[in-house]
């Protein structure tokens, strides 16, 4: 089975599927509309983005949300379904119905209220079958708000091939951390970290004395702003980090290509391989 059809297989259940990146030129254009190709469903498919994301390509029935302002420039033929009120810079976002083949440069809400209702119009309202949302650069703000998430990396995002899968297994490490409960046990000492925790306060907090029973909630893995050290000395003196909205990593995408130079595919697979625990898929040099 090719890496699509593979890849579309891991999506097929999912209603909403964020695409992000570890950063720019990781792949993230190619792996969406190699996705949209391969959909198969008798519901069409969406696409939108968090802010200014990629262009790409779309077929006959499908939907598209954007900035008025790209759709100036694209050139398929569209049936105007909605007007959302929700203004970019680049103009308000509208979805789209395409009425032929073409292409479209994509640009939607930057708000995560904002994304997620325009997602539910699409499926609900408009029939959509799945929508699929490209995380535009390396925003990652949407991805506990999606039924799954895929991330893409590449060479681009550092030229030592290791620092770039170290950095894979730390998002992924974040994405999985658990959902944080409820309830508390009496004697827990609860931080409840409104908005983003960085090195400086996981630090002040692990070295409180009463670490072993000692509970940092976050909202989501995008708020966590702590290097791998911090966090592992944290944990090793006992104390546990939760997300109240963790996400469904699916998948990771490799790039091995960067301008100017690329990695050894094969080793850059090994690489990632060795220290994540889901789906990993090469990407083609030529993309």
């Amino acid at each position: 089975m090719s890496m699509e059809n593979e890849l579309r297989e891991l999506c097929r259940h999912l209603k909403v599927i964020s695409i992000i990146g570890l950063s720019k030129s990781s792949g993230k254009t190619f792996v969406l509309n190699r996705l949209i190709q391969t959909y198969k469903s008798s519901a069409p498919l969406a696409v939108t983005s968090v802010g200014h994301g990629g262009e790409v390509r779309l077929f006959k029935g499908m939907y598209a949300a954007t900035a008025a302002g790209l759709l100036r420039e694209a050139d398929f033929t569209r049936l105007i379904r909605h007007t959302t009120g929700i203004n970019t810079p680049l103009g308000e976002v509208v979805v789209t119905q395409a009425l032929s083949n073409g292409r479209a440069g994509l640009a939607g809400p930057s708000i995560n209220s904002q994304l997620s209702a325009l997602c539910r119009y699409m499926l609900d309202d408009l029939g959509a079958g799945q929508v699929i949302v490209d995380g535009a650069g390396d925003k990652r703000t949407f991805a506990a708000d999606s039924d799954g998430v895929i991330l893409c990396a590449g060479a681009a995002f550092n030229r030592d091939m290791r620092l770039v899968a170290r950095e894979c297994a730390f998002i992924c490490r974040l994405m999985g951390l658990p959902r944080a409960s409820d309830t508390w046990d009496e004697d827990t000492v609860l931080h409840d970290i409104p908005g983003a925790l960085t090195d400086d306060m996981l630090s002040e907090i692990t070295n409180a004395s009463d670490i072993k029973r000692t509970a940092v909630v976050v909202g989501d893995s995008s708020r966590v702003f702590v290097n791998t050290e911090t966090l592992d000395r944290f944990m090793y003196r006992g104390g546990r980090l939760y997300l109240r909205n963790p996400a469904n990593l699916i998948a990771i995408t490799l790039n091995p290509a960067a301008t100017g130079y690329s990695f050894d595919r094969a080793a850059f697979f090994a690489a990632v391989k060795e220290l994540v625990d889901v789906p990993i898929f090469l990407l083609e040099n030529d993309i």
